[in-house]
């Protein structure tokens, strides 16, 4: 588990953890508005590393009401160190990748 480069870096959430669905053909990645807000709101977000910024897929979820993040890899290997890209500067939430 490696920490983002943006956000929150306190790591004592607790909540259930949902899986994001922002409605488009890669609905894990989160890379656009959630369409279920509702289940993530209060909830730790568990999003799939993909094709958009790390800052982005954080935002959104916190957006959604999610209290921390989870991305998970989409490589083999150990996780990296997410850079906040052009929205990292708006994410006040915790956020850790995890390896695949």
């Amino acid at each position: 588990m490696v920490g983002a480069g943006f956000g929150s870096q306190t790591f004592n959430e607790t909540g259930n953890l949902v899986i994001v669905d922002d409605g488009s053909a890669a609905p894990t990645e989160g890379c656009g508005t959630l369409t279920n807000a509702g289940a993530i709101s209060g909830n730790i977000a568990l999003v799939d590393r993909g094709n958009c910024e790390f800052g982005t897929k954080v935002l959104n979820a916190e957006n959604a009401g999610a209290i921390a993040v989870i991305v998970c890899n989409n490589v083999a290997g150990a996780p990296i160190t997410m850079g906040a890209g052009a929205q990292g500067a708006n994410v006040t939430i915790p956020s850790v990748m995890i390896s695949q």
